[in-house]
């Protein structure tokens, strides 16, 4: 009895170890959990500290955004005067620049399309470069400088031609070509009836008119082609185009008329020295008050 008594007493105690393994297996599991829990937390807290971090400074940081929409509101407005500003000042400089251009006479209006020049009968009048260089020259001196060419000149647009004839004789044994005496004379008709009407700059206006009006006091009639010379001729040979353009002549003439251009054109820049001045005369305060008033 006293074995069974202890046999039952070891039963029991097995397995109440046994009742237990379960449970304590199950705890154990449970607070497994509770560590990996706790320990999951603990990993979590410093990103959520890190997180309460970020989030404080993007708090800190939205609040300083949300003062400065209103600096940099003031800075874009400030800015955009300022563009403003500038835009308004450029389109002034544009304006001036522009009314000094066509003061000068460097922009000219173009002739409405029914008398524009075709291309075709603007590369018959293309100048030798050298020429080109002399109107640059030309334009600056009266535009920029405010300088005039001295009237009348020496060698004239009528003595121009001549002296072109002359060559022109000589190189065919004293016989002149009809022509060229064609083209010599409608020229110097063009430039008569041109000079006043599309050869002057504005600056020059009051010049032309000065001696139209002390040649007309005298009872006599004006003639361009008698007072200016090469200087203000160049320009005529650069708007054949458009005076053509306005004339009802032939193709043939055309050709005559651009080819004898030509060649009065390489005679001109052949004996440059004897025709263009070195430098025109600086216009006194009277002539500029004079001219602005012509303006």
């Amino acid at each position: 009895e006293a074995r069974e008594s202890r046999g039952r007493m070891l039963r029991e105690k097995g397995e109440g170890a046994g009742a237990v393994e379960p449970r304590n297996g199950a705890e154990n599991g449970a607070a497994a959990v509770v560590v990996e829990e706790e320990h999951e937390l603990t990993r979590k807290r410093p990103r959520d500290d890190e997180d309460g971090e970020r989030d404080g400074a993007a708090a800190e940081d939205a609040s300083g955004r949300g003062a400065e929409p209103r600096a940099s509101e003031g800075g874009a407005a400030a800015a955009h005067d300022r563009a403003r500003l500038d835009a308004q000042a450029r389109a002034k400089r544009e304006t001036v620049e522009i009314a000094q251009l066509e003061a000068g006479g460097a922009l000219h209006a173009a002739p409405p399309p029914e008398c524009a020049p075709s291309r075709e009968l603007e590369a018959l009048f293309v100048l030798p470069a050298v020429l080109k260089r002399q109107l640059v020259d030309d334009w600056e001196f009266v535009t920029k400088e405010r300088k005039l060419v001295q009237l009348p000149r020496d060698v004239t647009v009528q003595a121009l031609l001549r002296l072109w004839l002359s060559s022109k004789a000589k190189a065919r044994g004293g016989v002149v070509d009809q022509a060229c005496k064609d083209v010599a004379e409608g020229l110097e008709l063009y430039f008569d009836a041109a000079l006043g009407n599309m050869l002057l700059y504005r600056f020059e206006r009051a010049q032309y008119n000065r001696l139209v009006l002390l040649t007309t006091q005298r009872g006599d009639v004006f003639q361009a082609s008698k007072v200016y010379g090469a200087e203000h001729f160049l320009r005529l040979l650069t708007k054949m185009p458009v005076i053509l353009s306005k004339l009802n002549v032939d193709s043939a003439d055309i050709t005559t008329i651009a080819d004898n251009c030509a060649d009065l054109a390489k005679f001109i820049q052949f004996n440059g020295k004897l025709f263009f001045l070195v430098d025109y005369e600086v216009a006194d305060e009277s002539y500029c008050a004079l001219a602005n008033e012509t303006d």
